[in-house]
């Protein structure tokens, strides 16, 4: 017959416990588990039971008595009852409390150690999908206040010349340092048409996926000494900017024209904002 220390180890491992998982569910040392399958040492009668429990085995009817505590037999193998004269059928041994509550925390156990990886997993797919819908990056779609989406391809999209239509091509620089960031769109008709500016939107896109949006009227670029009535050939600059900790990942604009027939023009750029 094997021995206790045998029994103990065989049902732990059956269980697909750790020592130390065992340990914490009986309140002992991890050690003390270690001594007990090493046959160091012996549990008493009730950690056996509690054991049992945990594990569902039955180390006190596995392992050979002489490796079990002396009380161990009488626990074990008790005198027949009346009731067993009688022919009647006994009642089943009920679990002690400690042991039940004790089988509750260990499934609770291996219930989170289902539940951990399946979390993380998620996490890491949703920062897979964040990545690749990362700001700056031309993909993903931002939000304003009121959810209307903007996306920056839609910005970076190169609108198809017309023939005997005025056409802006719009150049873009950087010029960042310690403290500002800034940004150059340049706006030149290069088809020999002459236009009149009637408004500038831009769309500051946010590491969030927010937005903000501004306009700039004819009348406000005018002021600020651009030329509105834009001759053929013709070229102005737009400079923004801001502290160079910002929340910006890249900027968005879209200029409205109008031509001799009256008819209304819009051509759109984008520039990604790079940190220093």
């Amino acid at each position: 017959m094997k021995s206790f220390a045998e029994c103990l180890t065989e049902a732990r491992q059956a269980a697909g416990m750790t020592q130390a998982e065992l340990a914490d569910a009986l309140h002992v040392a991890r050690n003390t588990i270690s001594g007990w399958e090493h046959g160091r040492s012996t549990p008493g009668i009730e950690v056996i039971r509690q054991i049992n429990g945990i594990l569902n085995c039955d180390l006190l009817k596995d392992a050979a008595s002489d490796q079990l505590p002396e009380n161990a037999e009488e626990s074990v193998h008790t005198e027949p009852s009346d009731t067993a004269d009688s022919g009647e059928t006994a009642e089943p041994a009920v679990p002690s409390p400690a042991a039940s509550e004790t089988t509750k925390t260990v499934r609770k156990l291996a219930l989170w150690k289902i539940l951990v990886p399946i979390v993380l997993l998620a996490a890491i797919v949703t920062a897979a999908i964040l990545l690749t819908r990362g700001p700056g990056s031309g993909k993903g779609e931002y939000r304003d206040p009121q959810g209307v989406v903007y996306r920056p391809e839609d910005y970076a999209a190169v609108k198809p010349r017309q023939e005997g239509k005025p056409y802006i091509s719009i150049a873009r620089r950087l010029d960042n340092n310690e403290s500002l960031q800034m940004y150059t769109f340049i706006f030149t008709e290069d088809q020999g048409f002459p236009v009149k500016v009637q408004k500038l939107d831009y769309i500051y896109f946010k590491d969030d996926y927010s937005i903000m949006a501004a306009t700039m009227t004819a009348k406000q670029l005018a002021d600020q000494g651009e030329p509105v009535d834009l001759p053929p050939y013709g070229t102005f600059d737009f400079i923004g900017g801001f502290p160079a900790n910002n929340r910006f990942v890249g900027v968005g604009i879209e200029l409205y024209v109008q031509d001799e027939s009256g008819e209304v023009l819009s051509f759109t750029s984008y520039q990604e904002l790079t940190k220093n």
